[in-house]
């Protein structure tokens, strides 16, 4: 079996996490499928003004594969990217970002960025904090491939940035910490400022692995080695904020 048809059938359905036994009854066709038609689910968190799911869905998370809702997710983070979004000045829900990059270092080409910089990011200007102490324009984005233990071991993709830099910073001394051996619990938390009401991402270690469990999520974080990270760029839905992890 080649590793684009490994890839695909672990994204569709990995193994159960115990002793569970059922017949796997393939789609018809479905053979002819390799990564590049297929995509990782994305988990967004649905804020008050949030185009997508309803008013009673906020402070949700919405799988954009499924169209489901959940309030909470039980996952295991398999991989972490850094990359960097560029938003325009004036806070709106509907902004599309000026510029992006996907692994921190150079901004991404074309997909429509309408201020795309030359780079390279680190030497950018809108990287830089102001002598005044103001944050930079452009914000660092932490993109995490997860299993979601709750719902098959789907994988998914998730990012933190903006007012959710510092839960990220949190998750990130958990993966350094304990790597592939504790699970996370992702959950929303009501943020009341002068710029309104908005959610929040919030990570807390869960339970640990059994060493089967380990090994069996890093197999699966092995096979989704070639799986795109991308930074979300999809228009924002929460105030900058000045929060100094940016």
């Amino acid at each position: 079996m080649g590793e684009e048809e490994t890839e695909m059938e672990t994204m569709v359905k990995y193994e159960a996490k115990q002793p569970t036994e059922y017949e796997r009854f393939e789609v018809a066709g479905a053979d002819v499928l390799d990564r590049g038609d297929i995509v990782v689910p994305r988990i967004r968190l649905r804020q008050p003004t949030s185009k997508f799911g309803t008013p009673q869905d906020a402070g949700k998370f919405h799988n954009n594969l499924t169209e489901g809702f959940s309030e909470t997710i039980d996952a295991v983070v398999l991989r972490v990217s850094k990359g960097r979004v560029m938003w325009p000045e004036a806070f709106s829900g509907d902004n599309e970002p000026e510029c992006a990059s996907d692994d921190g270092i150079v901004p991404r080409v074309g997909n429509g960025l309408s201020n795309r910089q030359p780079g390279p990011c680190a030497t950018c200007p809108f990287s830089q904090w102001s002598p005044d102490g103001t944050p930079p324009r452009c914000s660092l984005v932490y993109t995490y491939l997860c299993a979601d233990r709750g719902n098959d071991d789907m994988p998914f993709l998730i990012s933190a940035m903006r007012t959710s830099a510092k839960a990220a910073k949190k998750l990130n001394s958990l993966i350094k910490l304990f790597g592939i051996r504790k699970s996370v619990r992702i959950a929303a938390e009501l943020v009341n400022g002068d710029q309104g009401q908005w959610y929040e991402l919030k990570f807390e270690a869960g339970e640990s692995l059994s060493p089967d469990e380990v090994r069996r999520y890093a197999d699966m974080a092995r096979s989704l080695a070639a799986v795109d990270m991308a930074v979300d760029t999809e228009p924002v839905d929460e105030p900058g904020g000045d929060d100094p992890l940016f």
